[in-house]
C-alpha cells in the first residue's frame, strides 16, 4: 500500500498540476491534501486583457503567439485554486479550440477567459458559453452554419465529442442539428461595397466586437427532429436535449473519472456519479464525489497515467527557479518551441478531440524533447543530493533502483535530466 506521503503528492498531481513539492512537504494528511486542492477562496487568476481589435489589421497584429501559453503555464504553477487549473485544462481538451485555425488572439484569450469563468461552475451553463463561443463558432464553422449553406461540423462533435460519446446518435441526428444551430454569426467589421474594411466600424452596434449573435435571417425557422423531439428546433433547444439525455451526464462523468482517477468507473459507481450530475450539472460537486471514492487514493489510481508535457513543465518550473538572465521574450520562444517539439502546445490542440494521451505520449521523439525544459530552469543547487532533487520534483515514492542510478550522476544537474528520464516522473 502506497505511504501517506505518496498518496499526498499523488492527490496535488490529479486534482492540481504539477507536484506542487512545497504544498506537499506542508500537507499531514489526504484529506487536507484535497482540501486544499478544492479551496477557491484565494484570488482569481485573470488572464490578460489586450485590446479589442478595431479591424483584422489589428488581429493579425498581434503575434505573440507564446504569452497566453507562458501565462497559463504559470497559472497553473502558482499555488491556490487547484482544481480550477486542473478543470480548465480538462475543459480545454474536452472542448477543443485550437489557435491554429481560429487565428484571432483576441477571441482565442476571450475564449480561455470562458472555460475559467466556468470551469468550477455549471456544465449547462458552460455548454452553452462554448456554443456561442466566437472562437469555437469559427473553430468548428458555426458561424458559416446557415440555413443556405448547412455545415454539420459542429453539431457532429458536440455530440461525438461534447455529449453523447460515439454510437448515441444518427447521421439524420447531425443533419438535423446542424439545422438548428444554423443563424449564430460573430460581429465583424463592416465592409463597403468597395471591398474596403470600415475600421471600427462593426455589424451589429448593440453586440460587442467580435461578440457572438443570432441572425435569424440566417436560421432554418422549419421543423426539425433531433433525437426524438420534433419542432422548430434552435440551438437552445438542441443544447436542452441534449443536457435531458441520460448519456451525456455519463459521458461527461465518466471522462472526468478517468482525468482524475485513472482509470474507469465501475458500472455502479458511475451510475451513481451520473445520477447525481445530472440533477443539477455542477461540476464541483461531481468532482467532490469522485475525489470521496476510495478508488482515488488507491494504489492502482496511483501512476496510472502517463504524465502530459503540460504537467512535467509545471512540475519543472514549481521545483526550480526559472534561468534569471532569459529575457521575457526568449523564455516564450523557447517554453512555446519545447512544447511544439513535444506536440503538445497549449491552445493548439491536434484535432477537436483533443490531445494526445498515454502511449501516444511515449514516442522516441517526445521523450527526448522533454529534456529541452531544462533549458528553462537553472540548474539545481550543487548541494543538492539524488534524494533532494527526487523530492523537489514530488517524487517521494521513487523506487530503490532511481535512487541507486541517480545517487550515481557526479552532479545535481545530471542526477535532474535522469530523474526526467524516470519512470516515476513519466507515470502520474
Amino acid at each position: 500500500m502506497a505511504s501517506v506521503s505518496a498518496q499526498i503528492a499523488h492527490v496535488y498531481r490529479r486534482l492540481g498540476i504539477g507536484a506542487h513539492p512545497d504544498l506537499v512537504a506542508d500537507t499531514g494528511s489526504v484529506d487536507e491534501a484535497i482540501g486544499r486542492c478544492l479551496d477557491l477562496d484565494g484570488p482569481e487568476k485573470a488572464p490578460q486583457r489586450i485590446p479589442v481589435p478595431r479591424g483584422w489589421d489589428e488581429v493579425y497584429e498581434v503575434a505573440a503567439d507564446y504569452e497566453p501559453i507562458v501565462w497559463w503555464i504559470e497559472a497553473m504553477a502558482a499555488p491556490g485554486r487547484l482544481v480550477e487549473e486542473r478543470l480548465t485544462w480538462f475543459w480545454h481538451d474536452h472542448f477543443a479550440v485550437s489557435w491554429q485555425k481560429v487565428d484571432h488572439p483576441y477571441l482565442m484569450w476571450e475564449h480561455l477567459r470562458t472555460l475559467r469563468r466556468h470551469a468550477t461552475g455549471n456544465f449547462a451553463e458552460l455548454l452553452e458559453a462554448v456554443a456561442t463561443d466566437p472562437a469555437m463558432l469559427f473553430y468548428l464553422d458555426g458561424a458559416d452554419n446557415t440555413v443556405d449553406a448547412p455545415n454539420e461540423n459542429f453539431a457532429r462533435e458536440l455530440m461525438e465529442l461534447h455529449t453523447l460519446g460515439v454510437g448515441h446518435y444518427r447521421q439524420r441526428d447531425v443533419v438535423e442539428g446542424a439545422r438548428a444551430c444554423t443563424g449564430w454569426r460573430i460581429n465583424e467589421t463592416r465592409w463597403d461595397d468597395e471591398g474596403n474594411e470600415l475600421v471600427g466600424s462593426f455589424e451589429r452596434s448593440d453586440v460587442a466586437p467580435w461578440g457572438a449573435f443570432f441572425d435569424p435571417d440566417a436560421h432554418d425557422p422549419d421543423t426539425k427532429t433531433f433525437l426524438g423531439r420534433t419542432g422548430r428546433l434552435g440551438m437552445g433547444d438542441v443544447l436542452a436535449v441534449l443536457l435531458d439525455h441520460p448519456r451525456t451526464a455519463e459521458f461527461v462523468a465518466g471522462k472526468l473519472y478517468r482525468h482524475l482517477v485513472g482509470h474507469d468507473p465501475d458500472p455502479r459507481t458511475l451510475d451513481r456519479l451520473a445520477a447525481g450530475f445530472r440533477r443539477d450539472y455542477e461540476i464541483l460537486p461531481l468532482v467532490e464525489a469522485i475525489v470521496a471514492d476510495p478508488a482515488f487514493v488507491a494504489d492502482p489510481a496511483i501512476r496510472a497515467k502517463v504524465r502530459t508535457p503540460v504537467e512535467k513543465v509545471v512540475t519543472v518550473f514549481q521545483s526550480f527557479p526559472r534561468v534569471a538572465d532569459l529575457t521575457a521574450e526568449d523564455f516564450g520562444w523557447t517554453l512555446y518551441d519545447v512544447f511544439d517539439r513535444l506536440g503538445y502546445l497549449p491552445l493548439r490542440p491536434p484535432n477537436p478531440a483533443g490531445y494526445p494521451e498515454e502511449g501516444r505520449l511515449l514516442g522516441p521523439g517526445q521523450l527526448a524533447a522533454a529534456f529541452g525544459i531544462l533549458d528553462l530552469v537553472e540548474p539545481p543547487a550543487d548541494d543538492l543530493t539524488a534524494d533532494d532533487v527526487l523530492d523537489r520534483l514530488g517524487l517521494v515514492d521513487a523506487g530503490e533502483r532511481t535512487r541507486r542510478v541517480l545517487a550515481a550522476a557526479p552532479n545535481p544537474a545530471l542526477a535532474l535530466a535522469l530523474a526526467l528520464g524516470s519512470p516515476e516522473f513519466l507515470l502520474t
